[in-house]
């Protein structure tokens, strides 16, 4: 089942923004997120960050993932800022074209910003728990 999903960057937003803003706006507003749907469409739109859509024929859109590549002092990174789809076991696992394009951009490290209740699943593709962010609402 899940061999039917393709996860793609997206060259073209304005071509992909009908299908995926409703996706983007539900995970900007979720608890912790410090963008605003128009400030991450302009990023979006300038190149500063990246869209990439996991679809399949059958179901259309299933995924919307942003990443944003950071060059930190010591190494430079692909940071997956916001990820959100339906039934991620089906699209999760093809992250190729992500990880390819990390590599093609001189990237050290594939990092993701993530709920915890992401990290069993990120696991299984690879992914090690580093280290928690903590806030404080002021």
């Amino acid at each position: 089942m899940a061999g039917d999903v393709v996860v793609g960057m997206v060259k073209d937003i304005a071509s992909v923004w009908p299908g995926v803003k409703a996706l983007l706006s539900e995970a900007v507003t979720r608890d912790g997120s410090t963008m605003t749907l128009d400030a991450l469409a302009d990023e979006l739109l300038s190149g500063r960050k990246q869209l990439w859509v996991g679809a399949s024929g059958a179901r259309g859109i299933e995924a919307v993932l942003v990443t944003e590549i950071i060059q930190h002092s010591a190494v430079r990174a692909l940071v997956m800022v916001l990820c959100i789809g339906v039934d991620r076991g089906r699209w999760l696992s093809h992250l190729d074209a992500v990880v390819a394009f990390a590599r093609e951009n001189h990237c050290g490290i594939l990092r993701a910003l993530s709920r915890p209740g992401w990290r069993r699943d990120l696991a299984k593709i690879g992914f090690r728990h580093r280290h928690d962010i903590l806030e404080m609402a002021l």
